[in-house]
């Protein structure tokens, strides 16, 4: 079953993602993802917005030096940065993405919390099939054009 992760994902990575050039979200534990499931993106403050959404292609698990290797050039990160943010873990994970899409009007703070009552900008939050119609048909005015950038 398709789901998808609303996720808080800072302006300059969400740039890279919907850029192509950020292919790997990481993350210090086993997100409850897979292959044909979706993130939607939210930029916290001070954008607040909904920024766009992106496929999940797989998710790779690996030891923390083996993972590196296999993120480096797509991750967005810097060696000594990846080191701190896994740091104390043997393992780590990599959501490889794909097919991301810019919403051409970003979704307010205001309108997601009317979808999602008591969402936490800094938290994460798992849909459903159900979630995501109800979301979608929801979203669909904002949808279109990759060109919009988001502000820093």
């Amino acid at each position: 079953m398709n789901k998808a992760l609303l996720l808080s994902v800072r302006a300059h990575f969400a740039e890279m993602i919907f850029e192509g050039t950020k292919t790997f979200e990481l993350r210090r534990r086993q997100p409850k993802v897979q292959r044909g499931d979706y993130l939607i993106i939210y930029v916290p403050a001070p954008f607040k917005r909904i920024a766009g959404i992106v496929a999940v292609d797989d998710v790779i698990e690996a030891r923390v030096p083996t993972l590196w290797r296999r993120v480096r050039l797509n991750c967005g990160i810097a060696y000594r940065d990846f080191l701190s943010y896994f740091s104390g873990l043997s393992v780590g994970f990599g959501i490889v993405l794909t097919r991301p899409a810019r919403l051409a009007s970003p979704v307010p703070l205001e309108a997601l919390r009317a979808l999602e009552p008591g969402f936490s900008p800094q938290g994460y939050k798992y849909l459903s099939r159900d979630d995501i119609t109800d979301a979608l048909v929801r979203l669909r005015p904002y949808a279109g054009r990759r060109d919009q950038r988001i502000p820093s």
